[in-house]
C-alpha cells in the first residue's frame, strides 16, 4: 500500500515524528529486535499522509511510496492513460516544466490536462452550492490531507466538509464525462495524501508525485534541456486554467471566491502547526462565529510546498511567480469578475451539472478506539503517574501534547512507557536508590571485612611472635644439642680409653693368674 514508510535501520527513537504528526496515533512505538525504542510501524488507517513526519525526521528514516513506477510500467505496456497536471509542476521543474510534459507525451501519454481548469470548475461549483445552501458553513476540501484528517481522526468535521470535488477530481470528472475520454487517468501531484483521495473516489488511477517523477528522470539520465519545445505551442490539451492557477498558493480558493463575491465570508488557514489546532477549535465554535467557507491547506505555503514536490522551498521565488500569475488572471484591474457575469462561469452554467462535481464521504473509514477509564488508569499507573501533578507535567518529550494523550497511547498499545521522560527519570531515580542501598551494604560488608582483617592481622602477629620465640628456643636447643654432641664425642673417646685400659687390666690379670 502506498503511503509513509519507515526505515527501521535509521530510526533513533527521538520522537520528532510523533511530535510533528497531527494524527499521533498513526505512529506505533515499541522495541526492535535489539531492544531499542523506536516507532516501528505506521497505522495506515490512522495516517493522514500529511508528510509532516518526513520533514521532521532529521535521520532520513521516513519516506513515502506512490504510483510512479506503476505508471511508467503501464505506459510501457501500452495502456491508454490521460494525464492531469497540477500547477505546482512549474515551481518544481522551473523553466523545464514544458519539457517534462513533452517528454511524457513521448513516453505514451495520450492527453495532458491542466488541473487549473478543474480548479475553475471547483470555484464555480462552490459558488453554485452556496447559492443553493446560503446557510451552509463549509470547510474546503481541495487538500486531501485535511479530508483524511476528518475521515480518520475527527468525524465531527465531516458534516462541514465541502461536498465539491477537489480541482484534480473536477478535472478527472470533466475529461471523462464531458470530453468522453476513455482509459485510465494519472495525476502529477505535489501531494502524498492524494493517493487516498483517488482510492476513495475511484476517479484517478495513478498518483505520480512531482518529487518521484524528478527522481525517475534523473535515474534514467533524461536531459530535459535537450527536449525542444516552443513557448508559443500549447502545453495542454483542452482549456487552460484561469483563476484556478492561484490554487497552489495559500488562500487560493479564497482569492477566487472573493473575486466573484467580494462580500463572501471566507477565512483561510495553512500549515500543520496552525490548521489542525484551528480545526479542533472549529468543532467547538458557535456556528454563528464560523465563516461561510473555511479555506484550509495542510502545507504552510500551499501546494507549491507539498511533501510530494521534493523541492527545497524557496518562498520568495515562488511568491513572486504566483504574484505574476495572479496579475495575469483575477487580479488584473481591467478584468471585472462577479458571480454570474464571468463568461467562463456562464459557459459552466450552460454545460455542467453541479451534482457531477460533488461527492459524499465514507464515514466507516473512522475506526478510532477509545480505551475505558480503567484502561487509562492502568496506563497512568504503568507510567508511574500516580498523582494529579504528575499527570499534568505535559513536557511533550514523548511527542504527544499531554500526559493524557500519552496514557491513551499506552492504553491502546501503540506506545511504550520508556518514551515518557518522567517515567525514565523516575526509573533512573529508583535504580539510583537501589544502587545506593547496594553500595551501603557493600560498605558495611567492607567495614566488617576490614575489622576481620585487623583481627586476623593481630593473630598473625601473635603467631609470628610465638614463632620467633620458638625459633629462639630452637636456636638455644640447637647449641645445647651441639654441646651434647661434643660431650658424646668426648664420652666416646673416654670410653675408648676405658676399653683400652680394661684390655690392659684383663691382660695383666691373665698374666697374674699365670704367675
Amino acid at each position: 500500500m502506498n503511503g509513509i514508510q519507515i526505515d527501521i535501520s535509521k530510526c533513533v527513537g527521538c520522537n520528532s515524528c510523533i511530535k510533528a504528526c497531527p494524527a499521533k496515533d498513526a505512529n506505533v512505538a515499541s522495541f526492535n529486535e535489539a531492544e531499542q525504542k523506536m516507532v516501528i510501524t505506521i497505522d495506515d488507517d490512522k495516517c493522514i499522509k500529511c508528510g509532516a513526519c518526513i520533514d521532521a525526521c532529521t535521520h532520513d528514516a521516513r519516506s513515502y511510496t506512490d504510483d510512479t513506477e506503476a505508471f511508467f510500467r503501464a505506459l510501457a505496456a501500452g495502456e491508454q492513460i490521460q494525464l492531469i497536471v497540477a500547477p505546482a509542476i512549474q515551481n518544481t521543474f522551473g523553466t523545464n516544466w514544458r519539457q517534462v510534459v513533452a517528454w511524457l507525451r513521448q513516453k505514451g501519454v495520450k492527453g495532458v490536462y491542466d488541473v487549473s481548469f478543474g480548479a475553475d470548475i471547483c470555484t464555480w461549483a462552490h459558488l453554485r452550492y452556496l447559492e443553493k445552501h446560503p446557510d451552509a458553513k463549509l470547510i474546503s476540501q481541495p487538500c486531501a490531507a485535511i479530508v483524511n484528517y476528518a475521515l480518520k481522526q475527527r468525524p465531527k468535521l465531516i458534516d462541514s466538509l465541502s461536498p465539491v470535488h477537489s480541482p484534480m477530481l473536477c478535472t478527472a470528472v470533466y475529461i471523462k464525462k464531458y470530453l468522453g475520454l476513455s482509459g485510465k487517468i494519472a495525476a502529477l501531484s505535489p501531494c502524498i495524501a492524494k493517493t487516498d483521495e483517488f482510492q476513495q473516489t475511484g476517479l484517478v488511477n495513478y498518483n505520480v508525485t512531482l518529487k518521484h517523477l524528478r527522481e525517475y528522470i534523473a535515474a534514467h539520465n533524461i536531459r530535459l534541456s535537450d527536449i525542444r519545445v516552443s513557448d508559443t505551442d500549447p502545453v495542454f490539451d483542452g482549456e487552460p486554467g484561469f483563476g484556478g492557477t492561484l490554487y497552489p498558493e495559500p488562500a487560493g480558493l479564497r482569492e477566487n471566491l472573493l473575486a466573484h463575491v467580494p462580500g463572501l465570508s471566507v477565512i483561510n488557514s495553512e500549515g500543520v502547526d496552525k490548521v489542525y489546532p484551528e480545526l479542533m477549535q472549529y468543532m467547538e465554535a458557535d456556528k454563528s462565529d464560523l465563516p461561510q467557507v473555511f479555506d484550509v491547506l495542510n502545507c504552510e505555503f500551499g501546494c507549491n510546498d507539498g511533501p510530494g514536490t521534493g523541492e527545497d522551498f524557496r518562498p520568495f521565488r515562488v511568491k513572486k511567480h504566483m504574484q505574476q500569475k495572479a496579475m495575469k488572471t483575477i487580479r488584473r484591474p481591467k478584468i471585472k469578475l462577479r458571480a454570474g457575469k464571468d463568461l467562463r462561469f456562464k459557459k459552466f452554467d450552460r454545460t455542467l451539472r453541479l451534482d457531477d462535481f460533488t461527492r459524499s464521504y465514507d464515514r466507516s473509514i473512522y475506526s478510532k478506539y477509545y480505551p475505558s477509564e480503567k484502561e487509562i488508569e492502568a496506563a497512568y499507573q504503568h507510567l508511574r503517574k500516580t498523582t494529579p501533578e504528575k499527570r499534568r507535567i505535559n513536557c511533550h518529550s514523548c511527542g504527544f501534547a499531554s500526559c493524557m494523550d500519552m496514557a491513551y497511547a499506552i492504553a491502546r498499545g501503540i506506545n511504550v512507557p520508556e518514551n515518557c521522560r518522567m517515567y525514565v527519570m523516575d526509573t533512573i531515580e529508583d535504580e539510583r536508590t537501589r544502587v545506593s542501598g547496594v553500595n551501603h551494604q557493600v560498605l558495611t560488608m567492607t567495614e566488617d571485612l576490614l575489622q576481620l582483617f585487623r583481627s586476623l592481622t593481630q593473630s598473625i602477629e601473635n603467631v609470628r611472635g610465638e614463632a620467633n620465640a620458638i625459633n629462639d628456643i630452637g636456636i638455644e636447643n640447637s647449641e645445647n644439642i651441639k654441646r651434647v654432641s661434643e660431650d658424646l664425642v668426648e664420652l666416646r673417646t673416654l670410653n675408648q680409653s676405658i676399653v683400652s685400659v680394661v684390655e690392659d687390666i684383663n691382660h695383666a690379670t691373665e698374666n697374674y693368674e699365670k704367675m
